[in-house]
């Protein structure tokens, strides 16, 4: 593979780290809400919409990812291990 190979790889992992940072910030948030709602601060109602515009928002996260992470191993000629 060619040096700028190995850089292109490089930035789609960078990209993929920040897909991933991501999604760990919006569990995050999920439970903040779910304490938000224990705590009386949010309602029910405002809780389950706030938890499912997150579980959206995660899920397209997720789709990203496992995209960016098949471009790499599309592009790479390094296969990770089976065992």
């Amino acid at each position: 593979m060619e040096n700028n190979e190995f850089d292109l790889l490089a930035l789609i992992e960078d990209n993929n780290r920040g897909e991933r940072e991501a999604i760990s910030g919006y569990y995050n948030l999920l439970a903040d809400a779910k304490r938000a709602y224990a705590g009386g601060e949010i309602s029910e109602d405002y809780y389950k919409k706030i938890n499912d515009v997150i579980e959206e928002i995660i899920s397209d996260e997720l789709n990203h990812s496992e995209k960016l992470a098949a471009l790499v191993f599309e592009g790479s000629e390094i296969k990770s291990a089976t065992d």
